[in-house]
């Protein structure tokens, strides 16, 4: 199943989407906020046919994931139908100029971080910026159309950082380059175990370069293009069971009590191979490393750190795939649950999650995929010169999470 997308013209530098609302930071200074669920309303109501499509792709991917639903888009007949519909929907031309929006825009107003941010990270109302020497945070998602955005930052640590990840458990992962990798903790209870405090709020998990990160579950996962690349392991203390691990209720979150650092497992010893200049990149349950041609894949069995710490029961290598050598050197790579992204020199590759390739030709300025999301897991959203494509994943819903071998695992039970 080929990828619904949808095209907005404009020169943008950022984008986020949250709670309903599409932030769009542009090249001239400025941030613009769109009211997206009325916008995806206007398209229900253009092409009311295929409302069920355009609202399960780009509003509510969640109809689609969860449990509450699951009845219903388990039937055969009904998955035939909305296969059809996403089809039909793919064959529209979702084109639209910034002009198009206007009607939709809840505020517009200049950019509160004075600058062109390096990355940025909405979590619990609040943006998390880094500029070139400093990780900021302001109040977004107000009811104050003037100012949808707070016009008033708090610089919360003096740092050089090149990207972060915010986790969903109250967490921001650091990637520092050359300094290491860091975290900041986010919420008003301390959960850093035995790091080393570096600055209020900020703890230092490794001294080890780091380009960028991601979370896989309560562990971090920092990938480098000019050194090692490894997996932080921690393990929540609470009192579930392990059972209950992978569940998304607040109740799990309630229930921590803190995290506790196990230790440093190496590329090298996931995929039992030392290969100098790899790239590899991690999120939830899944490892990838780029290796010549090849991209391998690992599993990562967080839950087991209730048990051991033996590497053996923690990891499991996956499979073994080609990727064509016209793609460039690989920048830069994600996870989410439709696949994983990878950017090369010359394309934005997409493996998704039912073992098919997508490729997006072009040098993009800046990707995101928001796995964090209730509502948007399915989306990619990439930026190139001229446009920003807002794709929507959508063959992931039928594909058998607990065998699936690309993409993170998505947890179906009801919370």
């Amino acid at each position: 199943m080929s990828p619904l997308k949808i095209v907005i013209l404009g020169d943008y530098w950022d984008v986020q989407i949250y709670r309903g609302r599409l932030y769009l930071w542009t090249m001239d200074g400025s941030i613009r906020i769109i009211e997206w669920e009325k916008f995806i309303d206007s398209l229900c109501e253009r092409y009311p046919s295929e409302a069920l499509a355009l609202t399960c792709a780009f509003s509510r991917g969640d109809y689609l994931y969860d449990y509450d639903f699951s009845l219903f888009f388990n039937d055969n007949e009904i998955r035939n139908i909305l296969t059809q519909k996403f089809q039909k929907v793919n064959t529209y031309n979702l084109h639209f100029k910034a002009t198009d929006l206007e009607p939709y825009i809840y505020g517009e107003q200049d950019n509160p971080f004075k600058e062109l941010q390096t990355d940025t990270e909405i979590y619990y109302n609040k943006i998390y910026a880094i500029t070139d020497n400093a990780l900021f945070k302001t109040t977004a998602h107000r009811n104050i159309r003037k100012y949808p955005v707070s016009t008033r930052p708090q610089k919360l640590w003096d740092c050089s950082i090149l990207s972060l990840k915010a986790s969903k458990y109250g967490n921001i992962a650091l990637s520092g380059g050359r300094d290491g990798l860091f975290e900041y903790e986010a919420n008003n209870f301390s959960q850093n175990g035995n790091l080393r405090r570096v600055d209020s709020k900020v703890y230092q998990i490794s001294e080890e370069h780091s380009s960028f990160s991601d979370w896989s579950y309560s562990s971090v996962y920092s990938s480098s293009q000019i050194s090692k690349c490894f997996i932080a392991v921690f393990n929540w203390i609470d009192n579930l069971s392990s059972d209950d691990f992978f569940s998304r209720d607040r109740a799990f979150r309630s229930s921590r009590k803190g995290r506790k650092f196990e230790g440093f497992f190496y590329d090298n010893q996931i995929f039992h191979s030392e290969d100098r200049g790899a790239l590899s990149w991690g999120c939830g349950d899944k490892i990838y490393r780029a290796k010549g041609n090849y991209i391998e894949i690992a599993k990562f069995n967080q839950y087991k750190t209730r048990e051991t710490t033996e590497f053996e029961k923690l990891f499991n290598y996956v499979d073994k795939i080609h990727l064509q050598a016209w793609k460039g050197n690989i920048i830069s790579a994600g996870i989410s649950f439709f696949g994983s992204i990878i950017e090369c020199e010359n394309a934005l590759v997409v493996l998704k999650s039912d073992g098919e390739f997508v490729n997006i030709p072009g040098q993009s300025t800046r990707w995101r995929v928001y796995p964090r999301s209730k509502r948007y897991e399915n989306h990619l959203h990439v930026i190139f010169d001229d446009r920003l494509v807002i794709y929507s994943f959508n063959q992931d819903y039928f594909v058998d999470q607990l065998t699936k071998k690309y993409g993170m695992y998505y947890n179906r039970k009801r919370n």
